[in-house]
């Protein structure tokens, strides 16, 4: 996924693709590009109760128990900024789930590049949703995040895949880290 919102300077930390993999409600991994300005390459790997929240770059790391009592790996589309929760049940990996929570959603189709999506547009006050899909699937190729009107955040689904064979690896502690206490 990646962050394609007006303003955003290509080639900088905040243009490069983040790769999120998710396994039901417990487990998730986050994979940020290295950012060697900051000297920093995040990874969040949880596996519920734990997190592990690491700095590849120079290999330390912080380890979190959730202390319940739910166990949910939470991965808001948007991210936890200070957008509303009118939208809070918007995660990555349930986009279709939420439109099909919303059957007042409009959809229309939108052509991009010569493509054609089907989008569908949530409303909620002054904030709206938008997910594209590409054309007659439920696979998300776009998300947006608008508030009275204006594009806030705009997100591309460089690729999205269902039913991938489980990989336990990916939801472990990471190796080689210094964890601090």
């Amino acid at each position: 996924m990646t962050a394609i919102t007006p303003g955003i300077v290509l080639g900088s930390f905040a243009a490069q693709p983040l790769s999120v993999y998710r396994l039901g409600n417990g487990k998730m991994r986050s994979e940020e590009a290295p950012d060697p300005a900051n000297h920093i390459h995040g990874l969040i790997v949880t596996a519920e109760p734990d997190t592990w929240m690491v700095n590849l770059d120079d290999g330390t790391g912080k380890h979190i128990v959730d202390q319940g009592p739910t166990f949910n790996a939470v991965v808001p589309l948007f991210g936890t900024t200070s957008y509303e929760s009118k939208f809070s049940d918007l995660q990555l990996g349930c986009e279709a789930q939420f439109v099909a929570a919303h059957p007042d959603a409009a959809k229309r189709v939108e052509l991009i590049g010569g493509v054609a999506f089907d989008a569908y547009r949530m409303v909620i006050g002054d904030d709206a949703v938008e997910i594209l899909d590409r054309a007659g699937t439920a696979t998300p190729a776009y998300a947006r995040f608008l508030r009275s009107g204006k594009l806030l955040v705009a997100l591309r689904y460089d690729l999205y895949q269902t039913g991938l064979p489980t990989d336990p690896q990916l939801f472990v502690a990471p190796t080689g880290i210094t964890y601090a206490p």
